[in-house]
């Protein structure tokens, strides 16, 4: 009887498979370790190179071992192919990453307020060493800021800063993020949302902030309509929210600081928001203010006019 070769297993399309089942319940972990802090966030991005670089040799392992099946007829043809199914499925997320770093500025610090950003004060105490500095922007970031997000901008509402103070709050709290920073309120107002002094509820509870220090406004060439603050000495009053934000899957934080400022017959808002790890937020921060400026527009809406 005739004498049959049994076909040989190619070893890269058999670790191509083995490679990408385990390096999916590897970015699980590692996900997870974040979003529970078990794992600082220093490990977590050194762990996600390490897995991108691992990733990309599945690729090669997969090729390798569609190779040995099209020229030696080796076994594991659908080793190969599920390998890297997988694998390309992993890789989306670091090729829309990718995308956004190709197409964004390198900005990891943003401001509706280009001319005096709002200051930060409890954050600077939880910034470690490792993390970014949070220190003043320089002109060219301000300038490469104003170029990519001409959308970002100040608020302007003719309305009470107790109401604005109100409707900021409410969204912060509402987004999850971690209030650091406020003024010790000084007293409770309700405010009648349906406008009439005879309506009852719904009304919302209204903390009226305690200014800080008062700050004049200074005029700055250019600036159109929005003032410039000079926080050394006095004039209007400023109040201040800060918080910790975090990004959605994993749970990055960074660091967020709403400012409102009393003008006659109104209220001024700008927002600042700074990612505390890495040199790139890939747009983040400029989505958050974004979106947190549609939503308090929303909330204030009737009463908005142009910053």
């Amino acid at each position: 009887m005739p004498a049959y070769l049994e076909r040989r297993q190619s070893w890269a399309a058999l670790w191509c498979q083995r490679l990408a089942v385990f390096l999916l319940f590897y970015f699980l972990v590692t996900i997870a370790g974040q979003r529970w802090g078990v794992i600082d966030t220093p490990s977590v991005l050194g762990l996600i190179a390490l897995g991108l670089v691992l990733l990309l040799a599945t690729l090669g392992l997969g090729v390798i071992g569609m190779y040995h099946l099209w020229e030696f007829g080796h076994k594991g043809g659908m080793q190969s192919v599920r390998g890297i199914a997988l694998a390309s499925l992993m890789l989306i997320p670091f090729g829309w990453a990718g995308w956004q770093a190709f197409n964004l500025p390198t900005l990891n610090d943003i401001t509706t307020d280009r001319f005096t950003p709002p200051e930060f004060d409890q954050a600077l105490k939880l910034r470690t060493e490792k993390m970014n500095v949070l220190d003043d922007l320089s002109d060219l970031e301000l300038e490469t800021q104003a170029v990519s997000y001409p959308h970002i901008g100040s608020r302007r509402y003719t309305t009470s800063t107790d109401r604005v103070y109100s409707a900021a709050k409410k969204l912060i709290e509402a987004r999850g993020w971690k209030i650091i920073g406020e003024e010790v309120p000084e007293e409770i107002d309700l405010i009648d949302i349906e406008g009439s002094a005879n309506a009852k509820p719904p009304q919302i509870s209204v903390t009226t902030p305690k200014p800080k220090p008062e700050v004049p406004i200074v005029p700055v060439a250019g600036a159109g309509s929005l003032p410039a603050i000079d926080n050394a000495g006095g004039g209007v009053n400023v109040t201040y929210i800060e918080a910790v934000a975090t990004t959605m899957i994993m749970r990055f934080t960074d660091d967020v600081v709403v400012r409102i400022i009393e003008e006659e017959g109104g209220a001024l808002v700008d927002m600042r928001s700074s990612s505390r790890w890495g040199v790139h937020d890939l747009g983040g921060n400029a989505r958050r203010i974004a979106q947190f400026m549609r939503d308090l527009d929303a909330a204030l809406i009737g009463v908005a006019g142009e910053g």
